[in-house]
């Protein structure tokens, strides 16, 4: 700090009352902490202080506690400036004065999609956000609707093991994915068999080691992919093979 940002701030604090352009010029100055002594002299800061506080840089949302362990709620401007700028969700359930909007609760999926964690009964929409950037965020929800379950697995198809009896479209949606991803449905249908075994043959052995009954058009579609396989690895080999001829 300057000799003059010294003197006027040394100025400031021999005033019994303090302007709006003080308490900024002290925050803006001294930093997001400085807050906190604001609030032990008494002062109440306008949106405009605590903006300048939770905004000073990019770690200082948490300056936010020093509003809510004052018994002050911030308006959701202030909030959601301060979860931009890093400050730990789980503040705003600590010191539950105000239950987070979804606007706010969308903005902190965006910084982490587990901060879904904190929030209590997460709407489908703020469930659906999470899932979106990760799909195992949906092991933190409660009988996820069918449109979340979707959505996870889109992410992270790999988490169709963990749904019980997940429908066609849920299977599909894998499968289309990576045919190979067959191993992780318990039981899929007909039709999700046929895809796997047309766009890989082997994955008729997956299906008969996991134990799953095969039916005779699964079994004719693996062996046509099998053969269909071998011929074009024939035709190849024959295009691969040098002219012997002389010219």
């Amino acid at each position: 700090m300057s000799r003059v940002s010294q003197t006027v701030v040394s100025n400031i604090l021999e005033k019994q009352n303090l302007s709006e352009d003080d308490q900024l010029f002290l925050i803006r100055t001294l930093g997001q902490h400085y807050l906190e002594n604001l609030l032990k002299m008494g002062v109440t800061p306008s949106e405009s202080v605590q903006l300048a506080a939770v905004t000073h840089n990019e770690y200082s949302g948490s300056a936010i506690v020093y509003l809510f362990k004052n018994g002050i709620i911030p308006s959701e401007k202030v909030q959601l400036a301060a979860i931009k700028h890093r400050a730990p969700l789980d503040l705003f359930y600590k010191y539950p004065l105000v239950y987070p909007s979804e606007t706010f609760q969308l903005e902190a999926i965006k910084k982490n999609p587990y901060n879904v964690t904190y929030i209590k009964n997460p709407s489908e929409v703020v469930q659906l956000a999470a899932v979106t950037r990760d799909g195992t965020a949906i092991r933190k929800f409660i009988n996820p609707s069918r449109k979340v379950q979707l959505a996870a697995i889109k992410n992270k198809p790999f988490l169709i093991k963990d749904f019980e009896n997940p429908s066609e479209d849920e299977q599909l949606v894998v499968v289309l994915k990576k045919n190979a991803y067959i191993k992780y449905i318990a039981n899929p249908t007909e039709l999700v068999q046929l895809i796997a075994v047309r766009e890989h043959y082997p994955n008729l052995k997956i299906l008969l080691k996991k134990g799953i009954v095969v039916t005779q058009l699964v079994k004719e579609a693996a062996a046509k992919a099998e053969a269909t396989s071998k011929i074009l690895k024939e035709l190849s080999v024959v295009v691969q093979q040098p002219n012997s001829e002389e010219d």
